[in-house]
């Protein structure tokens, strides 16, 4: 099984600086997985996000998926070949995208069975009359046959990726 969080940080020009900081710090960098998953879950999504407006309090979705290809990761990518686990990064084409350039599919990692990895992204997103911040942690582990889905994220993990870059 692939148990994937991926926790979404927002905030805007008013919280940036000191205090801001230090409220968007506060926000765990994991979460506890879900006790139980439907039986025939290939991934498992949890999807977390802490908006400075909601004074970043998580608000916490999960969705199982039967098949590897069918989850939605946004610009992130998972590929199962020859028993590890590809984690890709993929040009995000959404109006507001706005990763800074990291090129197309890009290799960010790869798992064997039984490791778990975290790659973490940053951008500034432009609206019609405003701009919003966005710092986005995508922990992943591969479990092993018999390893149970608390045990995900339990230590620290095997690889970790920083792609964040200086947002102004």
């Amino acid at each position: 099984m692939i148990v994937v969080q991926q926790i979404h940080v927002v905030w805007t020009t008013q919280s940036r600086g000191g205090h801001g900081a230090q409220r968007r710090a506060e926000v765990p960098d994991r979460f506890p997985p879900p006790a139980t998953v439907p039986a025939a879950t290939r991934v498992l999504v949890q999807q977390v996000r802490a908006t400075e407006d909601q004074g970043y309090r998580a608000e916490v979705s999960v969705a199982a998926h039967p098949a590897v290809e069918d989850a939605d990761l946004g610009d992130l990518g998972l590929d199962l070949t020859g028993g590890q686990l590809r984690v890709v990064r993929r040009a995000d084409t959404r109006p507001t995208a706005g990763f800074p350039p990291r090129g197309y599919e890009r290799r960010v990692f790869e798992l064997a069975v039984g490791q778990w990895g975290r790659v973490r992204v940053n951008a500034r997103h432009v609206g019609e009359d405003h701009w919003w911040y966005e710092q986005v942690t995508t922990n992943i582990a591969f479990l092993g046959a018999g390893q149970a889905i608390t045990e995900a994220f339990a230590s620290a993990p095997g690889i970790e990726v920083d792609q964040r870059v200086a947002l102004r």
